[in-house]
C-alpha cells in the first residue's frame, strides 16, 4: 500500500513547515551571499526551523512500529542537533551581533540547520510521493543516494560562498 501525503495530516504539517523553512533559508542564504542580510528573515527562519524540528519530535508517525526504537532515537538525535545549531546561531546573531568568529559560527550553524531541513524534506518526498517511492522504495538505491549527495555538495558550496561573501553585520541590528 502506497502512503499518500494527504492521508497523514501530521506529516503534511511537518512537510509544509519544512518547505516554508527551506524557502526562508534560501532567502537567508542568498542574503548572506549578497551581503544583505535582514533580521526578519533570520528570525522567521529560526522560528520555522525550530517549529518543524519540534513537530518532528512531538507529532506521531503512524509509519513507525512501536518496536523501532533505533529509528526514533536517530530522528531525535538529528532533531536535537538541529535545535542546538539554531540555538548557537541565535546566540551568535542576537547576543554577539556576528562579531569576530561569531560570523562564521552563525553561517555554519544556520546553513547546517538548512541542510538538515533539506535532507529531511528529501526523505519525506521519497516516503510520500508515489513516483519517488516506486523509484526507490527502501531509500537505499542510487536515486535516493544521488539526491542526498547533491544536497551535501550544495551544503559545502553554499557554506563556503557565504563565508567568503558575507562580511558585514545585518541591517537594523
Amino acid at each position: 500500500m502506497v502512503n499518500t501525503l494527504f492521508q497523514n495530516s501530521p506529516a503534511l504539517f511537518v512537510i509544509f513547515d519544512g518547505v516554508v523553512s527551506i524557502l526562508l533559508g534560501l532567502f537567508l542564504i542568498f542574503g548572506m551571499i549578497a551581503n544583505k542580510l535582514g533580521p526578519r528573515i533570520v528570525f522567521l527562519f529560526f522560528i520555522t526551523t525550530a517549529l518543524s524540528t519540534l513537530s518532528i519530535i512531538w507529532l506521531p508517525n503512524p509509519k513507525m512500529a512501536p518496536g523501532i526504537a533505533i529509528e526514533i532515537a536517530s530522528i531525535n538525535i538529528v532533531s536535537f542537533l538541529k535545535l542546538l545549531a539554531i540555538l548557537v546561531a541565535t546566540v551568535a546573531f542576537y547576543f554577539f551581533k556576528l562579531y569576530g568568529a561569531w560570523r562564521k559560527t552563525f553561517i555554519i550553524t544556520t546553513i547546517s540547520a538548512f541542510y538538515v531541513n533539506l535532507f529531511i524534506l528529501i526523505i519525506k518526498l521519497f516516503e510520500y510521493v508515489p513516483f519517488l517511492l516506486k523509484l526507490d522504495p527502501m531509500h537505499d538505491g542510487p536515486p535516493f543516494g544521488l539526491s542526498q549527495m547533491f544536497c551535501m555538495e550544495l551544503y559545502f558550496i553554499v557554506t563556503l560562498a557565504s563565508i567568503n561573501k558575507f562580511k558585514s553585520r545585518p541591517a537594523n541590528n
